[in-house]
């Protein structure tokens, strides 16, 4: 009916925008950078290189399971993957000379806000800004990166056939960037990347600062950190945060690659969703993220996105069945069971909620950032509002207000003037007081390691937006 027609309209103009949007980013990264990878050219043999400058030695694979590298795993070879090399792809002179320039340029007021991070303290120059370092790009990519990923991704890769070749490849962005505990640019979120394929290649050595490293979150074993020049190549969709570092500079250079062949409609309905929603255009983002779900129904950020803006129309149902389905699609990520326990404390279904909010604190990467924080005040609400009720449960709630206690302190470390936090723990103290040295020591200690946190973050205070029960209008990022 015209209904159905309707729908199918609107999905054929998401995918003309996805196509024309790709279009445009392939034909901007091959003006700055060139034509995609060649066989054969010239090359120094520098650090694993050989065979014309491709690079030849060997890596260390880990695994983000299958599933858990965003919307386009399907389009990659091993996409779920993480490949870090054994050799150096660049020369000590090589990446010092990177660095001198992408430091020069910053200091001369160059920079980029393009990275998904909430740290403004970062130091980021794109690459076509640099002279140099852009025509080295220029050559590098066609000789060894573009190569590279193509071997490990694309039609050169072992699983054999199909996929993309080095020559359909584009450049959609480059930076230099760099972490620096003293100005207090130190760390980035949990995200995904904005392309198909990610290259990270340290320029700084391990023992120029300490702590770094990218952890990608359904990785074990902690961050991923490189030797100096050595690279690491993955899915763009591989959720990963740029770990904190705690001392020294950590310089890095990151390049996004593009495939010609595969626009990535998922991933851009989802953007231009989350942009429409943040104007207050819902019709426009509903629109979008449906196009999204049907392009990628496996994709958790899609229908996590999808569920703000049911909630935002009034559709409760269909909203906590959206995040039900995010939280099962990908059971890493907290922010699903962040909303769901919201919307369940706000039913009235407090236990349930409490269950939620405890899960999304189990999964997130700091009880103090934005989804821990939130999880852990929450959950105190929650264990606060049980020992409220009275009856026979009342007494079984009220033991556990010590730690609601604990949590809500550490959240006041972050937000000492919430004045909500302050009424929450005046109630907890009324409820079961404070009473003991025992008590105190355990606040003393909470404090103590959210101190630490603090100074390893170097300073960088969040903002807090909390007002119970929450769901916070952003997607998974």
């Amino acid at each position: 009916g015209g209904a159905a027609e309707g729908v199918e309209a609107a999905e054929r103009s998401e995918e003309a925008r996805s196509e024309e949007e790709h279009a445009r980013e392939v034909a901007s990264g091959r003006a700055r950078f060139g034509l995609g990878g060649e066989r054969g050219g010239g090359g120094s043999g520098d650090g694993g290189e050989e065979d014309g400058g491709r690079y030849s030695g060997g890596f260390r694979t880990h695994d983000a399971g299958v599933g858990n590298a965003g919307p386009e795993e399907a389009s990659l070879r091993g996409g779920h993957l993480v490949h870090a090399t054994e050799a150096p792809l660049l020369s000590a002179e090589q990446c010092a000379s990177l660095v001198e320039e992408a430091a020069a340029a910053m200091a001369a007021g160059s920079s980029s806000s393009f990275t998904y991070t909430r740290n403004e303290r970062l130091g980021e120059v794109h690459v076509h800004d640099l002279p140099q370092a852009r025509e080295w790009l220029r050559a590098e990519l066609r000789r060894s990166l573009f190569p590279l990923l193509a071997e490990r991704f694309g039609a050169d890769a072992a699983a054999g056939g199909g996929g993309f070749r080095a020559e359909e490849l584009a450049v959609y962005d480059a930076l230099v960037i760099r972490y620096d505990a003293a100005k207090g640019g130190t760390r980035q979120p949990m995200h995904r990347d904005a392309a198909l394929l990610s290259v990270n290649i340290a320029l700084s050595s391990p023992d120029e600062y300490e702590g770094g490293g990218t952890l990608f979150q359904t990785v074990g074993g902690g961050p991923v950190r490189l030797g100096r020049g050595h690279a690491m190549v993955h899915a763009s969709g591989v959720r990963h945060a740029g770990a904190p570092i705690t001392a020294g500079e950590r310089w890095v250079l990151v390049v996004f690659a593009l495939a010609e062949g595969v626009p990535q409609h998922a991933r851009r309905c989802a953007e231009r969703g989350a942009e429409a929603r943040r104007a207050g255009r819902l019709a426009e983002a509903r629109a979008a993220f449906d196009a999204a779900v049907v392009a990628c129904p496996t994709d958790h950020e899609a229908r996590h996105g999808l569920a703000i803006v049911q909630l935002m129309q009034g559709e409760d149902a269909e909203a906590r069945r959206s995040l039900a389905t995010a939280a099962s699609l990908y059971p890493a990520c907290p922010k699903p069971r962040n909303g769901l326990g919201s919307m369940l404390l706000e039913a009235g279904r407090t236990r349930a909620a409490l269950r939620h909010f405890e899960a999304a604190l189990e999964r997130s990467a700091e009880p103090d950032d934005d989804d821990g924080w939130d999880a852990s005040v929450n959950a105190a609400l929650c264990t606060l509002t049980l020992a409220r009720r009275g009856g026979a449960e009342a007494a079984r709630w009220r033991q556990r207000l010590p730690k609601a206690r604990l949590r809500l302190w550490r959240a006041l470390a972050s937000t000492p003037s919430d004045r909500r936090l302050h009424s929450l723990l005046r109630e907890v103290d009324g409820l079961a007081p404070l009473d003991s040295e025992e008590g105190w020591a355990a606040v003393r200690a909470v404090m103590r390691d959210a101190a630490a946190a603090h100074r390893r973050r170097a300073g960088a205070a969040l903002a807090r937006s909390w007002t119970p029960p929450l769901l916070r209008p952003a997607t998974c990022g």
